[in-house]
């Protein structure tokens, strides 16, 4: 029987998502701000976080110069700052923190650093303790309110996040949490992939993978979290032919050729018919490479790095449970 991880690369449309919406009032934020400003007098210590702005029109500016302040930003802020105060801050809090040091963002392998990024509101976390991952969506549109969608693969991971928003002083008592259970729309199921996929190929695919693939799929794992797609959806497609490879070797007991991977599709299927949860992948991927590997043809957006990363991880899958009875036939 699949565990919850494996079911999820394999079809996350199935399987589904735990999902909440989150809402978090630009009010309860700055009472926030100020129980924190009072508490570092009390304490004389220096409270560095400036006060957020609620003017739409400065937001819109502060967008299109690029610069990180937005409201959740300035809230992680704070919350680094909560932690510092040891005794008043809230367990949970503690708790999600000390989750932080197994975030990916904002570059695969690269661990957050507490002062930069969103430490309390990764786009993307996996838990290896409890092989778990999350996804948090921030909607910039509803600023200065901090309004989120949160996707996770079990509800663990939803409960300690939701434990810890519950916990946050001034926060607790007029935020708005939505648990709207499982859902299976694409929307939520990419998000939550890439989360997925990097806990399966960091934590588990050494069981049943080789390193050389595991470390292709990370590469394309690396490249979506830098934004670069296409760069992305090439390395899915060549972990897909080094797989291929093997199988053409097993099946027709010669080298492989250096060809790609329609050609090794073809070969293969003339010695024996690759099944359908085999092909379906298969077809996706080379279909994305040919349009990858043609610069300039394809303008490409994430959805499409995920679309790739999803099916190259479903063949490795297929690779690791099943192709060594379709290679011994």
């Amino acid at each position: 029987m699949k565990d919850s991880v494996v079911s999820f690369l394999y079809d996350p449309f199935k399987t589904g998502a735990y999902c909440s919406r989150l809402f978090i009032p630009y009010d309860a934020v700055m009472e926030f701000w100020e129980f924190l400003s009072e508490k570092a007098k009390q304490r004389h210590k220096k409270f560095k976080v400036k006060k957020l702005e609620s003017n739409l029109e400065y937001f819109r500016f502060i967008r299109e110069t690029g610069v990180e302040e937005f409201p959740e930003k300035v809230l992680d802020d704070m919350l680094n700052f909560l932690i510092k105060l040891d005794n008043l801050c809230p367990k949970e809090v503690v708790k999600w923190s000390d989750y932080g040091n197994l975030v990916i963002y904002p570059e695969y392998f690269v661990p957050s650093e507490r002062e930069e990024g969103y430490f309390f509101f990764p786009p993307q976390a996996y838990f290896a303790d409890i092989k778990d991952a999350i996804s948090i969506r921030i909607d910039n549109k509803a600023i200065p309110d901090i309004v989120a969608e949160v996707a996770s693969l079990t509800p663990k991971s939803m409960s300690i996040f939701k434990s810890f928003i519950s916990a946050i002083p001034c926060i607790k008592s007029n935020t708005i949490y939505t648990d709207e259970g499982k859902r299976h729309s694409r929307r939520f199921v990419f998000d939550l992939y890439p989360s997925v996929a990097a806990l399966w190929v960091d934590e588990l695919a050494h069981k049943s993978m080789s390193r050389d693939i595991i470390e292709f799929l990370g590469g394309a794992l690396d490249y979506l979290d830098k934004r670069e797609w296409q760069m992305s959806i090439i390395l899915s497609a060549i972990s897909v032919e080094v797989l291929l490879a093997d199988v053409y070797e097993e099946i027709l007991r010669k080298g492989a050729p250096p060809a790609p991977i329609g050609f090794l599709i073809d070969e293969i299927n003339k010695k024996r018919k690759f099944p359908p949860e085999a092909m379906r992948p298969l077809k996706i991927v080379n279909r994305m490479r040919k349009a990858a590997v043609h610069r300039g043809i394809t303008s490409f957006t994430k959805k499409d790095a995920i679309l790739g990363l999803m099916n190259a991880t479903r063949f490795a899958l297929w690779y690791s449970f099943e192709s060594k009875n379709f290679c011994n036939v």
